[in-house]
């Protein structure tokens, strides 16, 4: 099946760019891979803090990926309407995350975890219809820092597998 056959299943597909739709693509892959190798094919925040657990960070990992949610969902230290967009339904995920994006967190591990679980809620959004209900349009560089920040965790993480 080609990507244009899809159209015919899913109608809003035509209307993605060569520029949406490839990182929808290395994305899917990326996570897939990550997801696979590094998280014993079992994405979860906990199954993140445990392979955070055993090494060491060093900031440059992250520190791109970061900035970058803070000025999206925190510019100023005040939320952003995206920040609704990530559908975080735990409150104290939504309230860590929140503390993280406006600066009161410190730690490493704390930071990087915090820029995973939005990298897993772009996963869960885009793998489960979210962010087709409001558009995928304009993602390209959620999912490309999100690609960027996984592949540093994954020369990082040991293997699961």
């Amino acid at each position: 099946m080609e990507f244009f056959e899809l159209t015919e299943i899913a109608p809003e597909l035509a209307g993605l760019s060569d520029a949406d739709r490839k990182p929808i693509e290395l994305f899917t892959l990326t996570w897939s891979i990550f997801e696979c190798k590094k998280l014993d094919r079992d994405a979860s925040i906990p199954k993140m803090e445990e392979k955070l657990a055993g090494i060491e960070i060093d900031n440059i990992i992250f520190e791109e990926a970061l900035n970058y949610f803070k000025q999206r969902y925190f510019p100023d230290g005040q939320e952003s309407y995206h920040f609704e967009g990530l559908n975080i339904r735990q409150s104290k995920v939504k309230a860590r995350v929140e503390s993280a994006l406006c600066g009161q967190a410190t730690d490493p591990k704390e930071l990087l975890l915090i820029c995973l679980i939005i990298v897993y809620r772009f996963r869960n959004n885009l793998f489960h219809g979210e962010k087709w209900v409001y558009g995928v349009k304009g993602q390209q560089e959620n999912l490309l820092i999100s690609v960027n920040l996984l592949e540093r965790c994954m020369r990082l993480f040991p293997d699961g597998i």
